[in-house]
């Protein structure tokens, strides 16, 4: 099952459809918005990356506080990190 279709499926599970489950517009949504180059290891290792799951792997391991660029609560951007990229 792709993972769009549970979170729908999730959603209506919960009678929630109408507020979370996708990234629609009016829909509920907290978010990261991650920088994978946004230490020089981080931009270094990434630059050799062969998948999005190779970059999310780094992330996990390497990132730090500096890699979240953006956060999202209910839609609202409450932290924005606008330090220079490596």
């Amino acid at each position: 099952m792709r993972a769009s279709t549970w979170r729908r499926s999730a959603a209506r599970a919960l009678d929630l459809e109408d507020r979370i489950g996708s990234l629609r517009t009016g829909r509920e949504a907290d978010i990261v918005v991650l920088n994978p180059k946004a230490t020089p290891l981080l931009a270094f290792r990434n630059s050799r990356s062969r998948s999005i799951e190779e970059n999310l792997f780094v992330l996990m391991t390497l990132g730090d506080d500096r890699a979240a660029r953006a956060t999202y609560v209910a839609g609202r951007l409450p932290h924005e990190n606008v330090r220079e990229e490596a």
